[in-house]
This record gives structure tokens, sequence and C-alpha cells, in this order.
């Protein structure tokens, strides 16, 4: 009766394990990144510019800056928040990002900044808009779902702006980073 349930399970969890192979072989795992939740268009603007510096973005974005912009770029926060990253700066990030209060700007004016980009949904998005703000940030690139702005004083004379964004390409180059993982 041993046997018998013993060879049971070698051919139920076999078949289980080719199962799960063949669906591996039929359909590949893939990451897909989406132009409507991800700025793919801005994050490809700043790294062909090659931008550098501190970058203060929507926190939910950080990771994937972070990633595709290494080691050029530094971020102001990204998912890590609760791990790595002060309880204050947080606070500033989010009211930065969602204007929770008045001191919005606060993260700015606290910290160097070289470039923001923004969700174009965010009220910040909007204030920075505002003749005011225009005078010392300006809009430089946008695309479906965000907007780069830099200090209306440090804009390079000539940035590349993308004639077709290529969201395939970025996507299949997603692993693609200046990190050297052999040193």
């Amino acid at each position: 009766m041993q046997n018998i349930a013993t060879v049971k399970d070698i051919v139920l969890y076999g078949l289980l394990i080719i199962l799960c192979i063949l669906e591996l072989t039929a359909y590949p795992m893939t990451l897909k990144l989406q132009n409507t939740r991800y700025p793919l268009g801005s994050i490809e603007f700043i790294r062909i510019n090659k931008l550098k510096g501190n970058l203060a973005c929507v926190f939910h974005w950080g990771s994937y800056a972070a990633w595709k912009l290494y080691p050029n770029i530094y971020i102001a926060e990204d998912g890590r928040y609760e791990e790595v990253y002060p309880n204050k700066i947080h606070a500033q990030v989010m009211n930065f990002n969602f204007q929770l209060n008045n001191n919005w700007f606060d993260l700015i004016k606290t910290h160097h900044t070289d470039i923001i980009l923004l969700d174009k949904k965010n009220k910040s998005y909007k204030a920075l808009l505002l003749p005011g703000s225009r005078k010392k940030w300006k809009a430089v690139f946008e695309d479906e779902l965000s907007v780069v702005f830099l200090p209306a004083d440090k804009i390079p004379k000539s940035l590349i702006y993308p004639k077709v964004i290529d969201y395939d390409k970025i996507v299949e180059d997603k692993y693609v980073t200046s990190i050297d993982f052999m040193k």
C-alpha cells in the first residue's frame, strides 16, 4: 500500500512539474510596463539627455527612476521609504507630490533639486505651471502621464527630444542599466 501511495505521489508531482514547464514555455513571463502607469517617455528623455543630479519625483516612480537612471540620478524617495528614508523626508515628498498643506514646496526649498518629474494629475504639477513658479522651473518634456521640469536658469542649450517613443523597446530594455555587476 505504501508503494502505491509513493508511486501515485511521484506521478502526480511529475505531471504537475511537466504542466508548469509547458505553461512557462508556452506563455513566458513578461513584465509589461504601461505608459499610462509609468513615466516611460520622461525617464527616457532624462536618460538620453544624460541629465544628472537630484530628482524629485512621485514616490511610486522612484524605484523605476533609480533603476533606469543610475548612476546619474539620485532620487528623493522610492518604495523603500519605510526602511531607508527618514519620516521627515517621506512627509516632505508626500506633501510635495500631493500638496497636503501649504508647505508643499519645502522638499525643493530644503533639498537641492536638479530635476522634477511629476504626474500631470497631481496638484503640484498645476502649481508649477503658475506664473510665479514658472520663473524658477520650466517644463522641458512631457509624455502622456508625466512632465519633466528643470530649473529655468539651468536648462541645457541643446536637449534631445525623442520624436517617437518606442515603448516596446523601452520595455524590452527594462533590465539594461549602467550598473556594472562585475565590479
